[in-house]
């Protein structure tokens, strides 16, 4: 079985925008688990673990689809927690984005997973960044919320999306390693 999502990769450029929050919330071990940046990305489709034939069928499909989009500009703006801050079981940062090329580049992967049998989201999406997950059984602290609170509005910074990619993700105990098994280009 192979664990597989398909994803945009937040880039190398866009990784020191974060830096800031990352170091905030990076040593808060006991409440947050938080996502490396290295492994930033915004999920299209989550796949789940699928036999070694329909994987190895997904990978070839995935390499000869025709994504049709350029380049997707985004800007990092604001902290939030899914589903509130009360309640939080995500810290997420925000996107400003084409968010007619993002619908449109969801559909597609959406279209695709779909020829596969997975089941289509009936979510509206809304693209957004996981940071942390907050631990079961675990409560934001207040100085976390906080922090999260002040930065709502905080812009940190301008990137794009320039690739879609078919991650395999292997769960670990120190958490999960993703590795890339295709890339496609949206730059024109």
């Amino acid at each position: 079985m192979i664990r597989l999502f398909i994803a945009l990769p937040v880039e190398d450029d866009a990784l020191p925008l974060l830096g800031g929050v990352h170091a905030a919330i990076g040593n808060r071990g006991s409440i947050l688990k938080v996502v490396p940046p290295e492994n930033y990305h915004i999920t299209l489709k989550f796949l789940g673990n699928c036999d070694d034939d329909l994987a190895r069928r997904i990978e070839s499909a995935f390499g000869g689809l025709h994504i049709g989009s350029g380049v997707i500009a985004f800007t990092l703006r604001g902290l939030g927690t899914f589903p509130n801050i009360k309640r939080a079981n995500v810290l997420w940062c925000g996107l400003e984005t084409d968010r007619e090329a993002v619908r449109a580049l969801y559909g597609k992967i959406q279209g695709f997973a779909s020829a596969f049998g997975f089941e289509e989201e009936r979510r509206d999406f809304v693209p957004h960044l996981t940071l942390a997950r907050v631990r079961r059984g675990r409560k934001l602290s207040g100085e976390i919320a906080g922090y999260i609170e002040a930065n709502s509005e905080t812009v940190f910074g301008e990137s794009s999306f320039r690739r879609v990619v078919l991650f395999s993700s292997r769960l670990t105990p120190q958490g999960p390693v993703y590795s890339e098994m295709v890339n496609l280009n949206l730059g024109g």
